[in-house]
C-alpha cells in the first residue's frame, strides 16, 4: 500500500463554524500522532504575526508545507499549501 501523503487534501479559504475548525483541528492532531505530518516553526517573517491562531505543517511524505491560521471573526480562517518564493520569503502555493 503506498505512503498517504497531502495530494488527498483540499486547501480551504474559510472554516464554515467554529465546530468544523475544532473537528479540523482534531483531525491534524491525527495526523501528527499518526506520524504523517510535523508541526514545523514558522519561518521568520512568513507568518501573520502572533496576534493570529496559525500553525504550520509538513507532510512528512512529499514534504509540502501547509498553513492553517484559526478564524478570528470576521475572518473565518483558512487552510493552505505554502511555498518558497525567494531566498526568505514564503507565500500561498496558489499565489503567483
Amino acid at each position: 500500500m503506498p505512503d498517504p501523503h497531502c495530494d488527498d487534501w483540499n486547501q480551504l479559504d474559510f472554516f464554515y463554524s467554529g465546530r468544523e475548525y475544532e473537528r479540523f483541528q482534531e483531525w491534524i492532531r491525527e495526523e501528527i500522532a499518526a506520524g504523517r505530518v510535523r508541526e514545523v516553526r514558522i519561518p521568520w517573517r512568513a507568518g501573520w504575526g502572533n496576534a493570529w491562531d496559525e500553525h504550520w505543517y509538513q507532510c512528512r511524505s512529499c514534504g509540502q508545507r501547509w498553513r492553517l491560521v484559526g478564524p478570528d471573526p470576521p475572518f473565518r480562517g483558512i487552510f493552505k499549501k505554502v511555498r518558497r518564493k525567494g531566498l526568505f520569503g514564503w507565500a500561498s502555493a496558489d499565489d503567483h
